[in-house]
């Protein structure tokens, strides 16, 4: 998990907020579920694995790999030949196997095997807020009744929406939008 439950408990209580009867296991379902909620908007995964993938050539001198950032490119095989006549040059941050020399990815349907880990060995420090920030709401919401809800007429979070009242309502617009900045930064964009 990205954000830990003490982590979770500790921000809720400077909150003001006793949770005191969540159980750790209730606090980690609300942590899956941010985390899910970010994968879902950004359309990539983010910890870091090993992937072996097969790609269509396309005719141009750029391959998008699926999962980014790359932390090692272990093997290029192009229509099933390993070889070293392929080295294409690596952009890590993007995911993006380029081509030089006016070569290119010739068109063929799943004729290029790439084998590589991407991801993040340490989860960055925006994505461990927006998480938090995202559990921390889906635990607010979800406390109706020791909460007196004045004041926020509707809640939303990404493409989660909930409608009631609550004494967070300023908290969680600026929480939101502080989520959705982090999300635009690592939403998977196609090229």
């Amino acid at each position: 998990m990205w954000v830990d439950v003490a982590t979770l408990r500790a921000f809720l209580e400077r909150l003001g907020v006793d949770v005191s009867a969540w159980a750790d296991t209730e606090l980690e379902d609300r942590i899956c579920l941010a985390e899910l909620a970010f994968k879902a908007e950004t359309k990539r995964e983010f910890d870091a694995a090993d992937y072996d993938e097969r790609y269509d050539g396309t005719d141009t001198d750029c391959l998008v790999l699926r999962h980014f950032p790359v932390i090692e490119l272990y093997e290029v095989a192009y229509m099933g030949k390993i070889s070293s006549a392929v080295s294409p040059v690596l952009d890590e941050e993007r995911g993006l196997l380029l081509l030089q020399n006016g070569s290119v990815w010739k068109r063929g349907r799943r004729n290029i095997r790439v084998r590589y880990r991407a991801g993040y060995e340490v989860i960055p420090s925006d994505i461990h807020r927006a998480t938090l920030l995202l559990a921390a709401m889906f635990v607010l919401t979800e406390t109706a009744s020791d909460f007196d809800r004045k004041g926020l007429k509707s809640f939303r979070v990404l493409n989660y929406r909930e409608d009631y009242q609550g004494p967070f309502a300023r908290q969680f617009e600026e929480w939101r939008e502080e989520v959705k900045d982090i999300v635009e930064r690592y939403r998977r964009t196609r090229l």
